[in-house]
């Protein structure tokens, strides 16, 4: 019985394999990796792939051969550099965790004997049948980081906006009676969301979006009644049926025909100029004393101009608000990513360079491009990368290009 224990042979002679093409490195890097989910402090981990060194790599892929550490716990000890009961601890630790079996004679002792006939010692027969497991639990672990990423990278982009239209309101009307609430408020956000999992970061998401649009609306009404324009929208575009673009000699800015040279090239991207240009210095290249870039137009105007499937989203974010504000066109164009092909990093890229509210407006341009009868757009993700690229050199011009996607939608 106790030989028969000691070799702990499958009922139908054969042992665990790994999955085809994982060796046993593979599985030290795989214990790693879902030492969280394990609940292993980084040193319990360790020394298991210590343990895990001490079989051969090819009874790891063998169904005949049984992964053995056969050596005792005062050598075992010795080689993770731990006291005896400290291996004693990690031992009882992993069999809990359904990692290892470990068989011993009566007396205590481990071996192997009869030429590798009985082994008896530490085997990880249990851990190669849990690899499948394991795979899907490091998956999981991938996942769960992607999506805690991406809530905290949204979360950061509503409180920009918050923090830019509270500013605007508190300017603009230091005595309103919710200006002190929402300055409150704004103080209470946490300064740091790593620590949060996804679902607190999922409360923490919809509590700033709320604020966010709460002090949007606030902006506004309190522009109407002020007889200024639409918060965060200044009137600008012309009532034309010409194409405009506008074109950068240096000294002076005009509103021409455009000759839609624009298109999928990320080089011809969006219209550029030279960083003396007026449009330049008023516009994205400067950081300076300049409005937000959608005040040079209304919701309305921008909202028209979008294509038909960025409307859907726009309307699906927007909710009951007769149109979307600011951070509605950040949420829309997240939600356009993936059905533009645009990589998550140059989305990432884009919203630390420019902030999320132009690089907003770079997706719905280049959505919008797409539709261009005349050399349409073809790789977004390559425009967006090219968009960045031309605002951190100071030569993107954005409200070029919005000027003439409101045109063109105007002519259809």
């Amino acid at each position: 019985m106790r030989r028969q224990q000691a070799r702990n042979i499958a009922p139908d002679g054969a042992f665990p394999v790994l999955p085809a093409g994982m060796q046993r490195s593979d599985v030290k890097k795989l214990l790693r990796a879902v030492r969280p989910a394990l609940g292993f402090r980084a040193a319990r981990i360790e020394a298991l792939c210590n343990l895990l060194e001490l079989t051969r790599p090819g009874d790891w892929i063998d169904p005949s051969v049984e992964p053995v550490c056969y050596m005792t716990q005062i050598e075992c000890a010795a080689i993770c550099d731990k006291t005896t009961r400290a291996m004693r601890d990690d031992e009882n630790a992993w069999i809990k965790a359904g990692l290892i079996t470990k068989t011993t004679a009566a007396n205590g002792s481990r071996g192997c004997f009869g030429g590798g006939s009985l082994k008896q010692g530490i085997s990880f027969s249990p851990l190669i049948a849990m690899v499948p497991a394991l795979i899907a639990t490091k998956k999981q672990l991938e996942a769960d980081r992607t999506e805690r990423t991406l809530l905290r990278r949204k979360i950061s982009a509503a409180r920009r906006i918050f923090k830019a239209a509270l500013l605007q309101l508190v300017n603009l009307a230091p005595e309103h009676p919710e200006a002190a609430t929402l300055m409150q408020e704004w103080a209470t956000l946490p300064r740091r969301y790593d620590s949060l999992s996804a679902a607190e970061l999922s409360h923490q998401l919809k509590a700033v979006d709320c604020l966010t649009h709460n002090v949007l609306a606030l902006l506004d009404l309190q522009s109407q009644t002020s007889c200024r324009a639409e918060a965060g929208f200044r009137p600008y575009i012309q009532d034309t049926t010409e194409d405009t673009s506008v074109l950068c000699n240096g000294s002076s800015v005009d509103m021409q025909p455009s000759r839609k040279r624009d298109d999928g090239n990320p080089s011809e991207a969006a219209p550029a100029g030279p960083p003396s240009c007026r449009e330049e210095n008023d516009g994205a290249g400067s950081r300076g004393h300049k409005p937000e870039l959608l005040e040079s137009f209304k919701p309305r105007q921008v909202y028209a101009a979008c294509s038909d499937n960025m409307r859907l989203y726009l309307d699906a974010v927007k909710g009951d608000r007769a149109l979307p504000d600011e951070l509605d066109f950040v949420r829309a164009a997240e939600l356009m990513l993936r059905e533009l092909g645009i990589n998550q990093s140059a989305w990432d890229d884009a919203c630390d360079a420019m902030g999320p509210m132009e690089a907003a407006l770079s997706v719905v341009v280049i959505d919008a491009g797409q539709y261009r009868a005349s050399r349409p757009i073809h790789s977004p993700g390559g425009t967006l990368r090219a968009f960045t690229r031309r605002h951190r050199a100071g030569q993107l011009n954005l409200t070029g290009s919005i000027i003439g996607m409101i045109e063109r939608s105007r002519k259809k």
